[in-house]
């Protein structure tokens, strides 16, 4: 058992007044029982937490106020060939990292439209979920190519900067309209092979699991 003295109690506090510990995940039994205790013991400026409470705490905490990784694709839904490998290396990444898919539906009446039209048509629905403060980098066949150190650099610094949202995204069939390019931090060239839509999916959620070992510095990647 820990006994956590004023300046802990005061760190905790702020915590939950700002409710970063109100999470969905925390919704369950055992997270509301963490929370009543400390709600019934914070008023008498001490309150005892076991090992396993702090541990529970300290790792939600963490990944809560840790910047979140999201990729965003238009297209389809992942196809059979490709969704095993891109579940598997974005469960791999969510150890390091809160990360999230969202797949953004092709424009409609694509045969009736021209390639600009289309593209304006999907940066629509884009530009409405993109939020004021998120990092944005398009994958673009014009943009600068990367290596793995230097993609877990970026992340790192983008960590460091205390960056809330990165998103990684891959546009259409027909690629990224103008309006979308122009909000992005940075443009991101996998190759100068053109690869299937689906397969940069896979591709990419691989390198984010790459460059986040390098910045652990774990076995995985080989220079």
């Amino acid at each position: 058992m820990i006994i956590c003295d004023p300046a802990r109690i005061q760190t905790w506090n702020l915590l939950i007044r700002s409710q970063i510990l109100y999470s969905v995940k925390l919704r369950g039994q055992w997270g509301a029982k963490i929370i009543n205790n400390f709600f019934n013991s914070i008023s008498s400026g001490i309150f005892i937490l076991s090992f396993r409470e702090i541990t529970i705490l300290y790792h939600i905490a963490t990944k809560l106020l840790l910047m979140k990784i999201y990729f965003w694709s238009v297209g389809k839904a992942h196809e059979s060939y490709v969704k095993g490998g891109i579940e598997l290396f974005t469960s791999r990444i969510s150890h390091y990292y809160t990360v999230e898919w969202k797949i953004f539906p092709a424009s409609k009446n694509a045969s009736l439209l021209n390639q600009e039209q289309i593209k304006k048509t999907e940066a629509v629905n884009l530009l409405n979920a993109l939020q004021i403060d998120d990092v944005l980098i398009a994958l673009d066949e014009n943009g600068k190519q990367w290596n793995s150190v230097e993609v877990a650099g970026f992340i790192q610094q983008k960590a460091n900067e205390s960056a809330k949202n990165i998103i990684f995204l891959i546009g259409g069939s027909y690629g990224l309209h103008e309006s979308i390019l122009k909000k992005c931090s940075s443009k991101w060239s996998l190759s100068k092979l053109v690869f299937p839509h689906q397969l940069v999916r896979l591709i990419l959620a691989e390198q984010i699991y790459r460059a986040c070992t390098i910045i652990r510095n774990e076995k995985y990647h080989h220079s």
